[in-house]
């Protein structure tokens, strides 16, 4: 899967519609119960960008990005205006997630950052995490990278360099991007007075990532 480290510009995506999507299977017996099954650990994201009127070198810029990344064939990263950070309110707080260890992976000191969704909700795993404002504490005391762990941006793993590291008390604060890609291989474009054009409604789909660990680790 092509994910290409690149966020599409916030300008472009001013105006997003979002939907929140589950995929439940249930099967209904002639008495009336039924079985109820979920496909999704997570919801998996929707959104419609919607330009509106916009400068035609804005609109030229959008299409080059959709060029670069023919149509539905590669993904790309997006700020989710709802849901871009590891709480709730303005900014993200060292406090705010405990890390998941992977069952593969216990006792290697590698975690996986993780947002939950309410005490009993769902667990969503965080692959595209920004080392711009990342936070990890134990206990309350904050982390450093390079000394105390490394943080890999590209797939959500942080590895902890101080092996003491008690992993039940360490949490995270962290800003991320959702990995996603057009859902559209075609776009139309309608040139509009003046200098100004806009695109159709172009969608867009979350991507979900296979939980694959870094290929290389620090020694």
């Amino acid at each position: 899967m092509t994910i290409d480290p690149i966020s599409l510009p916030e300008k472009l995506a001013v105006s997003i519609r979002l939907a929140h999507e589950f995929a439940t299977d249930i099967a209904t017996a002639g008495s009336g119960f039924e079985h109820r099954n979920a496909r999704y650990g997570a919801s998996r994201r929707h959104y419609v960008l919607d330009t509106g009127p916009r400068p035609i070198s804005e609109i030229q810029e959008l299409l080059v990005f959709f060029e670069a990344r023919r149509g539905r064939h590669q993904g790309f990263l997006l700020r989710d205006f709802m849901d871009f950070h590891s709480g709730l309110g303005d900014a993200p707080q060292a406090g705010d997630q405990k890390l998941h260890v992977p069952n593969d992976l216990a006792g290697q000191g590698i975690l996986q950052l993780v947002k939950r969704y309410g005490d009993d909700g769902p667990v969503r795993r965080i692959f595209k995490p920004q080392r711009e404002g990342f936070m990890l504490a134990e206990a309350g005391r904050a982390l450093r990278e390079g000394r105390d762990f490394v943080l890999y941006p590209d797939s959500g793993y942080v590895q902890l360099l101080a092996h003491n590291s008690h992993v039940p008390s360490l949490t995270a604060g962290f800003y991320f991007s959702v990995p996603v890609r057009f859902d559209a291989d075609r776009v139309e474009v309608t040139r509009l007075d003046g200098n100004m054009a806009q695109i159709a409604p172009l969608p867009l789909v979350e991507l979900k990532i296979p939980e694959t660990p870094p290929a290389r680790l620090q020694g």
